[in-house]
C-alpha cells in the first residue's frame, strides 16, 4: 500500500516538472473584454481616379472591410484584411455607383473586433473647373470657363468666405475698373465639390499701353532689319493678311525677307496696345 502512494507521488511530481518545463511557462491567460479597440476613422476610404482607397491607419491592427452596392438587406461580402498601415484600392465598381463599406478593426492574435463603421460613397469623377481665357473689352471682362461634364453648377463669388452667386453657363461676366479675384467652386451632380480656384484680375489688365513709336527699317542683302521702341515688355508681330501672329518677342528688331504689311503691337500678355503697320518695302 505504501509503495502504491509512493508510485503515485513519483508521478505527479514528473507530470508537474514535464509541464512547466517541457513546455515552457505559459502566460496568464488575457481576457478579451480587456481589449477595447477604437474603431476606424470615418476618412479610411478615399475617393481615386479608378475606385476608393481603402486605408488601414492603425499600426497595430487588421482592418476587415466588407461591402455591399445598395441599401438593402443583401448581406456585406469580405473584400479584404488589410495589415497594419496599408492600403488597397478597390476599383471593382462602376462610374455613379453607391456602395457602402463595413469596416471592423481586429487584434492579429486574438478573435477581438472593434465596433463597424459603415461608410456609404458614390464614385463619381472629381469635379473640376478651368479657366480657358479672359476676354477684356473696355471696362468689362468675360472669363471662358472649362468644366467637367458631370458638373451641375459653379459658385463663384469676390470672396472665398462669400460664394453667393449659381451659374451653369461656360463663362462669368464682370464689369470692374480695379484688380480683383474670384473664386470658383465646382460641383459635380453627385454634390461632390471639386478645388477651389482662384482667378485674379491683376494690375496688368488694366494698363494703359503706347503703341509701337519710332520705327526703322535697315536693307542689307536682301534681308530687312525693322527695328523700333516699344515701353511694354513684348512686341506682337502679326501678318496684316492672315491675321495670324507671326511673332512674340521680347526684343526690339526682327530681321525678315518678305515684303508684305506687318502689324506691331505692343503687349504685356494680357492687354495690347494700338497695332502699327510697316511694310519694310515701301
Amino acid at each position: 500500500m505504501q509503495n502504491n502512494i509512493y508510485r503515485a507521488f513519483n508521478f505527479f511530481i514528473i507530470l508537474a516538472v514535464i509541464l512547466f518545463y517541457g513546455c515552457g511557462k505559459k502566460t496568464d491567460p488575457v481576457a478579451k473584454s480587456s481589449f477595447k479597440i477604437a474603431p476606424p476613422p470615418k476618412d479610411s476610404v478615399i475617393l481615386v481616379d479608378n475606385g476608393f482607397k481603402i486605408i488601414n491607419r492603425s499600426k497595430d491592427y487588421i482592418l476587415e472591410v466588407y461591402k455591399k452596392t445598395d441599401n438593402s438587406c443583401t448581406k456585406y461580402n469580405l473584400v479584404a484584411k488589410i495589415e497594419p498601415k496599408k492600403h488597397i484600392i478597390d476599383d471593382n465598381i462602376s462610374l455613379g455607383q453607391k456602395v457602402i463599406y463595413k469596416l471592423l478593426r481586429k487584434h492579429p492574435e486574438y478573435r477581438v473586433y472593434s465596433e463597424p463603421v459603415y461608410i456609404e460613397k458614390v464614385f463619381a469623377k472629381k469635379a473640376f473647373v478651368k479657366v480657358d481665357r479672359i476676354i477684356k473689352n473696355g471696362d468689362s471682362f468675360e472669363i471662358k470657363l472649362n468644366f467637367s461634364k458631370n458638373t451641375k453648377f459653379v459658385l463663384y463669388g469676390f470672396d472665398k468666405n462669400k460664394l453667393n452667386k449659381i451659374s451653369t453657363k461656360p463663362a462669368i461676366k464682370i464689369k470692374t475698373d480695379r484688380p480683383i479675384k474670384i473664386f470658383i467652386l465646382p460641383y459635380n451632380d453627385y454634390n461632390l465639390k471639386g478645388d477651389l480656384i482662384n482667378v485674379e484680375l491683376t494690375s496688368d489688365y488694366f494698363q494703359k499701353l503706347h503703341p509701337i513709336r519710332n520705327i526703322k527699317v535697315l536693307k542689307s542683302n536682301g534681308r530687312y532689319l525693322i527695328s523700333w521702341e516699344n515701353d511694354a515688355p513684348k512686341t506682337k508681330i502679326i501678318d496684316a493678311k492672315t491675321g495670324k501672329t507671326v511673332l512674340l518677342t521680347d526684343t526690339n528688331f526682327i530681321e525678315i525677307t518678305k515684303c508684305s504689311d506687318y502689324i506691331l503691337i505692343a503687349t504685356n500678355g494680357i492687354v495690347d496696345s494700338d497695332g502699327v503697320m510697316v511694310n519694310p518695302c515701301n
